[in-house]
């Protein structure tokens, strides 16, 4: 049976990248029961949503140096990393601004009974 499917090297590297990407976002996102579950179960919803986004994967032209390839790790992984804080920022402004208006529901449900 006569099959296309080929694995380049630019494949390979797309995979690579695009995988750190989203290894770095997953390390900070805040999901619900995270710090209860394994941690393998984040590795491998990367692995999923890596593979999920096969066509869209960056070509790699030629055959790129060592340097580069450390250049453009360390640019996804900052990237997925950036990503992953400034989601895990924003919910946390949002817990802390209704943790604000419950302390000052409180407060005014609390002076109706003095």
């Amino acid at each position: 049976m006569q099959s296309d499917l080929n694995f380049t090297l630019s494949l390979l590297f797309g995979f690579a990248l695009t995988l750190v990407r989203f290894l770095g976002l997953f390390v900070f996102l805040p999901w619900p029961g995270a710090k209860s579950g394994p941690s393998t179960a984040r590795v491998a919803f990367a692995v999923a949503c890596t593979l999920a986004l096969a066509p869209l994967w960056p070509r790699i032209e030629g055959v790129p140096t060592i340097a580069m390839l450390v250049a453009w790790t360390l640019g996804e992984a900052a990237l997925g990393l950036a990503a992953g804080l400034a989601t895990a920022w924003i919910s946390e402004v949002f817990t802390i601004g209704a943790q604000a208006l419950s302390v000052q529901a409180g407060y005014s449900f609390a002076s109706s009974f003095d």
